[in-house]
């Protein structure tokens, strides 16, 4: 370990900052010993299996109509074979790979193996270790954290009320959660500080010219050549620190449940959930900084939350079922004739529809904003992408250039979304009872029963300022299908 750092750490550091030694402890290995039980209404079950999983459900009646309920469980999942075998552990200093090749296209060959391999090859290999700190100066090197084995955890937990108000009805309340912890994620380590792109363009120029040392932004150490921008990092010795693999990532889910469930007489039933939720994960977002005539800079990783891209901020549901009341035993036809009421009777009719708000807008580069507003005026209901309002957001709201703005302004739009989805679906079934032991089954189905146009896909480049915004394809169609179905 103290090599390995010494390796990734060299001793020309700025201002005493250092990256952390790497340990390898084979005694640190985790192993899974949790034992995984369950609680219902003040009875422990006994212990059902050895697994990396630990939770409890409970429940209690309050009367014999209303139920609380509540749960919690912790999941744990192997961190994987980050370092096994030295897949993802740094070589530096301690390997080597001397080549030569023909300076002919093979013609004359590189060497003649009667006079052995180069000597300087050898004495290549030969010297190794190398422990010189310099070695990987100028170059983006990868820092492997010290805790990298922690196992990734899933906090799940939540609590809720069901009770029976009469008439069949039955209404269910839930507090759904979810943190997900230790996420792998790979992130930069050696990022520019944002406030040196204040300073424009002269950034770019070496830390020893006129124009550099007027910055006031100090040599980092002697022999330093590099520009501005480089010597602000805090390692400026190189490129680039990586966090590789590292499991510094979290998301955290929250939702709210209220469903209500009532059955009818005549073979009517309904299921109406209805879920308000937010899911949130680091990693992805940006926090831009810039200035005139001056490149942009991401800041990611672990330090930047963001709204995750299947976000659906509202979502319901609506499901119903309706045995139709014709037909021997039914209300109507009760006294039909076998044959009569092969045609009649056994039918079912379903429906299940799904309304959801849009998921979040990722313009997929990072573009500063000019302050006006971003909509484009236009809905979805109205929506015609070939019309004169094609263009869902107002491409002013948007500049290329770079500007100094504040941290956390992401390529992902915070207050505007993408079109909702909504669609109808219904299922016609006929059931024929052929035989004691054989049933026919006939169906009609029936997706996206009013041919609504779900938009996808929209453009988002400010190349193209007249397709801005614009919807380019839609999906899910009417779609009518038939089967047919034997059982015995």
């Amino acid at each position: 370990g103290a090599h390995l750092a010494r390796a990734l750490d060299p001793q020309r550091v700025v201002r005493g900052r250092r990256l952390d030694a790497v340990h390898f402890d084979p005694r640190q290995q985790i192993r899974p010993r949790h034992r995984v039980f369950e609680q219902r209404t003040r009875k422990q079950l006994p212990i059902v299996g050895i697994h990396p999983v630990l939770g409890e459900r409970l429940a209690y009646a309050l009367d014999d109509k209303t139920v609380l309920r509540a749960y919690a469980g912790i999941t744990y999942a192997n961190p994987g074979a980050e370092l096994q075998g030295g897949g993802n552990v740094a070589a530096l200093g301690w390997a080597a790979q001397p080549e030569y090749s023909s300076i002919d296209g093979g013609v004359t060959p590189a060497f003649n193996w009667n006079d052995g391999f180069p000597a300087e090859g050898l004495q290549i290999v030969a010297s190794l270790p190398n422990l010189d700190p310099t070695l990987a100066n100028g170059t983006a090197v990868h820092w492997i954290h010290p805790q990298d084995n922690k196992w990734t955890t899933s906090n799940n937990f939540g609590f809720g009320i069901e009770r029976e108000v009469g008439w069949n009805l039955l209404l269910k309340g839930d507090y759904v959660g979810k943190l997900g912890r230790h996420y792998r994620l790979n992130w930069e380590r050696n990022e520019v500080p944002p406030g040196i792109f204040r300073l424009g363009p002269v950034i770019n120029q070496p830390i020893s010219s006129p124009e550099g040392m007027a910055t006031g932004v100090p040599v980092p150490y002697m022999g330093f050549t590099g520009s501005v921008r480089q010597a602000s990092r805090p390692y400026p010795q190189y490129t680039g620190v990586n966090l590789r693999g590292a499991h510094g990532g979290i998301t955290s889910y929250h939702a709210a449940n209220i469903s209500a469930q009532k059955r009818f007489g005549g073979g009517l039933s309904f299921l109406l959930a209805y879920t308000l939720s937010k899911n949130i994960a680091t990693g992805r977002g940006y926090g831009v900084f810039g200035a005139p005539g001056v490149s942009h800079e991401g800041y990611g990783g672990g330090r930047v939350r963001f709204i995750t891209p299947y976000d659906r901020t509202h979502n319901m549901a609506l499901t119903w079922t309706w045995q139709l009341p014709f037909g021997r035993g039914q209300r109507w036809g009760a006294d039909a004739s076998t044959l009569f009421n092969h045609f009649i009777g056994r039918w079912r009719v379903m429906g299940w529809h799904n309304y959801m708000s849009g998921d979040p807008i990722d313009l997929g580069a990072r573009v500063n904003r000019t302050g006006r507003g971003l909509g484009g005026g236009v809905s979805h209901g109205g929506y015609d992408p070939n019309g004169s309002q094609k263009n869902t957001l107002n491409v002013d709201a948007f500049a290329p250039e770079n500007r100094v703005i504040a941290f956390a302004d992401t390529r992902q739009l915070p207050d505007i979304r993408k079109f909702g989805y909504s669609t109808e679906n219904l299922s016609i079934l006929k059931d024929f009872q052929v035989t004691e032991g054989v049933r026919l089954e006939f169906g009609t189905e029936i997706f996206n029963i009013f041919n609504r146009a779900q938009f996808y896909s929209p453009r988002y480049s400010l190349a193209d300022p007249s397709a801005f915004g614009r919807y380019r394809n839609t999906a899910l169609a009417r779609i009518i299908q038939f089967r047919l179905r034997i059982a015995w």
